[in-house]
């Protein structure tokens, strides 16, 4: 368990950014209604890509014959420009209301501030200030049965971190291998499925299924690879918000919708290494190492 504590140090180092003395949950809290979908949707999308990265590496699955690998992938979803802002709508009693653009919740750290009627003024929260968001998840593989393989990824703990709390983490994957029904065929081709779920913190709870396709050519010591995937995420946040006693609920969906993807692989007896580039929505650059047989 500590090992797996230290595998996911960099998303809780990286959540944690000192771009806020708020903690995630608190941040949230500062918004209610619509405001909160603009506001979190960056970082619900950028985790959302992040984890349906890494399940499998390459486009080959023998048809039978047992093999295992533990790899840790290591994935950064990385922010563009406009991620990082959305225009919000004052909330409460505040007056006039007004619209402003302002930090989201990945942002840079100061938050808008309005003037409003008799000197009041209003003031957005800011973010974590991030360029890229980074994901550390470990993932057991094990084949082959007529050419599928299962992949599994599972992670519960308290970060001990003020900012971050609570990480559980629950994914599995299945892979099957389309070449095999192709005599001869000069390439190999697989197709699967993915589902993970991850809570983060007290009130979010992201959900992802991810579809994909993928080919790749194998050479001695060295594999290349690319595809395509189709993915959803369903995001839902319970919270209280300040100065409120009732709950607010959502569901919140991501931008991940399609992603391509590239990548090479270097195979050393049992070491193997890769990396790849998904691009879509968002953008994800992964990398993974691993020991299998």
């Amino acid at each position: 368990m500590k090992l797996l504590r230290m595998l996911c140090l960099p998303l809780v180092i990286l959540v944690s950014m000192p771009g806020s003395a708020q903690n995630l949950d608190e941040l949230i809290a500062r918004y209610t209604g619509d405001n909160v979908e603009g506001y979190v949707n960056p970082l619900v999308t950028g985790l959302g890509a992040n984890l349906n990265s890494g399940y499998f590496v390459g486009a080959y699955v023998p048809e039978f014959g047992f093999h295992v690998d533990l790899r840790a992938n290591a994935m950064a979803a990385i922010f563009s420009d406009d991620q990082k802002t959305f225009m919000a709508t004052t909330e409460g009693l505040f007056t006039p209301v007004q619209t402003a653009e302002t930090s989201t919740i990945v942002g840079d750290g100061v938050g808008t501030t309005v003037s409003g009627s008799g000197n009041t003024s209003y003031t957005f929260p800011g973010g974590y200030d991030l360029g890229a968001l980074g994901t550390v998840a470990p993932t057991l593989t094990i084949g082959s049965v007529y050419g599928t393989e299962a992949a599994i990824r599972f992670l519960a703990f308290d970060t001990d971190d003020e900012d971050f709390g609570e990480f559980q983490l629950f994914g599995f994957g299945m892979r099957h291998s389309i070449s095999q029904y192709i005599p001869n065929s000069p390439v190999d081709i697989a197709a699967g499925f993915a589902y993970t779920d991850l809570k983060l913190g007290t009130i979010i709870d992201i959900n992802q299924s991810y579809f994909h396709a993928e080919v790749g050519k194998r050479i001695p010591f060295f594999q290349v690879y690319g595809g395509l995937g189709i993915e959803s995420n369903s995001t839902d946040i319970e919270y209280i918000p300040d100065d409120s006693t009732e709950e607010v609920k959502l569901e919140l969906t991501g931008d991940n919708k399609f992603r391509v993807f590239a990548g090479f692989g270097i195979d050393l007896a049992i070491l193997h290494i890769s990396l790849d580039y998904s691009l879509g929505s968002q953008q994800v650059l992964n990398a993974g190492v691993s020991l299998g047989l």
